[in-house]
């Protein structure tokens, strides 16, 4: 049986586990989005007061939801990013900026 500070202390802890998740991971944060947007609607069905209790879910459940989509699409951009590779070495020239005139490992002039 749980008494006293538990009872705020566990859901809080619950609370920033969930937290933690949905900033780190998008996926997640879809998800949980769209838990909590279904929620909002659930129990804004309810008469009289529904509203009230169902705008904020709603609110929050729109913003993890479109949030979460958003960042996946921004990594798959980077994801597909294509490989640029010295014809001389054979390094990975990626990470370097697309108007480079030489290699930066072994010199040799690009086209």
């Amino acid at each position: 049986m749980i008494f006293g500070v538990e009872w705020i202390l566990i859901p809080l802890i619950i609370l920033i586990i969930i937290l933690i998740l949905a900033v780190k991971f998008p996926s997640f944060r879809t998800a949980l989005g769209a838990m909590v947007l279904v929620l909002g609607i659930i129990l804004s069905l309810i008469p009289v007061i529904g509203i009230f209790l169902g705008i904020l879910p709603i609110l929050l459940g729109v913003f993890l939801l479109v949030w979460g989509l958003a960042s996946r699409s921004e990594k798959k951009e980077e994801i597909y990013r294509p490989i640029r590779i010295c014809p001389k070495c054979g390094r990975d020239l990626s990470q370097f900026p697309d108007d480079i005139k030489r290699c930066p490992y072994c010199g040799n002039e690009l086209t």
